[in-house]
Parts: C-alpha cells; sequence; structure tokens
C-alpha cells in the first residue's frame, strides 16, 4: 500500500488515503453522463484508507439518476473531488470511494 495526497484546486480540500500502487491497479474512466463530461479518471479507496485533512465538511455535492452516488467538489474552485459510495444500491460499494486521479497533489504519481 502507498500513500496519496491529494486536494481541490485552491487547497480547500485536502486529504490523503492508502492505495496499492498505480501501476499495480486499474485506473477507470467512468462513461456515465456525469463522469464523462467531468473527465475523471478514478481510483477505488476503501473508505477506511480515505483521511481528510481539511475542507470535508465544505464539499458541496451534486446527485442525479438514482440519487445514490454524491459527486463531491470544492464549492470555491469547482474541483470535482469524489464520488461517495456509502449510499449506493451495492452493498459492495459501499465501502469505497471513487477519488478523481487529478486532484492528486504530486504530478509525478500520475506516470503510470
Amino acid at each position: 500500500m502507498e500513500t496519496y495526497n491529494a486536494n481541490c484546486h485552491c487547497g480547500a480540500v485536502r486529504f490523503s488515503f492508502s492505495l496499492a500502487p498505480l501501476k499495480t491497479i486499474k485506473i477507470n474512466r467512468c462513461n456515465c453522463s456525469i463522469c464523462t463530461k467531468n473527465s475523471y479518471l478514478l481510483v477505488y479507496p476503501l473508505r477506511k484508507d480515505v483521511v481528510f485533512h481539511r475542507g470535508e465538511d465544505q464539499l458541496a455535492e451534486y446527485r442525479f439518476g438514482n440519487r445514490t452516488k454524491p459527486h463531491k467538489f470544492c464549492p470555491n474552485c469547482g474541483t470535482s473531488v469524489l464520488i461517495d459510495f456509502k449510499e449506493s444500491q451495492f452493498e459492495k460499494e459501499r465501502g469505497r470511494m471513487a477519488i478523481n486521479v487529478g486532484c492528486f497533489r504530486s504530478p509525478i504519481c500520475l506516470a503510470w
């Protein structure tokens, strides 16, 4: 497992999470309508492995469709940060979050 640091563009939202090395996991390009519009590339850490250091309570959210997977974004800069699966209709998803790879703090980690 490796620890990755992430934030929105303005820095109001900062968090870290643990995940297997990027070279060993699949980075997903979701093709749902909102992920396509936001050009998301996603990784899926366990919820327990995501730690917010600042701004979690300030995240705004957008829900669509069955409204069970809120897309959370910074209300200051508009950066799409994550998708929260805790209310998913699929039990196996509820223990995970989808993190936007574009929020990784170090661009070096994006060289997969």
